[in-house]
C-alpha cells in the first residue's frame, strides 16, 4: 500500500525541491530542476494531457502538442511521481512498460485506492513546486483590491458567500496564473490550498 504521506509533508517535499535546486524565481523553471536531478523529457506526440515516467524514472513523456501551461504541469506532476512514488513502484510491482498504452496497462495492476492516492499527492506535488505559498500570496496581495471590489458588487447581487467566494477564486486565479506560467485552472485548484482570505 502506498506511503499516506500527509499533504503538509508533500508540500514541505515541493519547496525543498525547489530549494534544493537554487529555483527562486517565478515562474519555477521546471526544466532547470529535471536538468539537476537527470531526467529528460522525451516528446510523445498524441498521448493529450496526461503524461508518464518510464520505468527507471529517469525519463518524462509529454504531449509537445499540449499548451505549454498544461504541459509545465503534467511534467511537475510526473516529476511528483517520481519522487514521491518510485521506491513504492520499484519495491511492489514489476515495472516493464515501454510504451504509453503498456503505462496504461501497468496501472490496471495498482489497486485503485492507491493509483487515486498517487495522483493525488503528485497534484499536490505539482501545485505547490510551480506555485509556491509565499510567492502566491505576495503576487495575489497586489490583486486584492480589485478582487474586493468585485466581492463588493457581488454581494448586492444576492449571490450566497459560497459563491462569491468561488467567483473571486476563478477572478484570482485568471488574474495571476500567467504570472506563474499554469493554467487558469491549476491556479483555482491551488488558490483552494492557500492561506488567502477573500473576506
Amino acid at each position: 500500500m502506498i506511503s499516506r504521506k500527509p499533504a503538509k509533508k508533500i508540500i514541505e517535499i515541493a519547496e525543498q525541491t525547489a530549494q534544493d535546486c537554487g529555483c527562486k524565481n517565478i515562474p519555477i523553471d521546471v526544466d532547470l530542476i529535471l536538468d539537476l536531478k537527470d531526467i529528460s523529457l522525451i516528446p510523445a506526440p498524441g498521448i493529450g494531457d496526461d503524461g508518464f515516467c518510464s520505468r527507471d524514472f529517469d525519463r518524462i513523456y509529454y504531449d509537445p502538442l499540449q499548451p505549454e501551461v498544461r504541459t509545465r504541469f503534467t511534467v511537475a506532476h510526473e516529476l511528483g511521481h517520481c519522487i514521491l512514488h518510485k521506491d513504492y513502484l520499484q519495491q511492489n510491482f514489476d515495472l516493464n512498460w515501454t510504451d504509453f498504452s503498456e503505462w496504461l496497462n501497468f496501472l490496471d495492476q495498482v489497486d485503485p485506492f492507491d493509483e487515486r492516492g498517487m495522483e493525488t499527492q503528485a497534484n499536490i506535488f505539482a501545485s505547490h513546486l510551480l506555485i509556491p505559498e509565499t510567492p502566491l500570496i505576495d503576487i495575489a496581495a497586489k490583486e486584492m483590491p480589485k478582487i474586493r471590489a468585485a466581492i463588493e458588487r457581488a454581494k448586492a447581487s444576492g449571490l450566497t458567500q459560497k459563491d462569491i467566494e468561488e467567483r473571486a477564486r476563478d477572478m484570482l486565479a485568471r488574474e495571476i496564473a500567467p504570472k506563474f506560467e499554469v493554467s487558469a485552472s491549476a491556479m483555482f485548484y491551488r488558490l483552494n490550498y492557500s492561506g488567502i482570505q477573500f473576506w
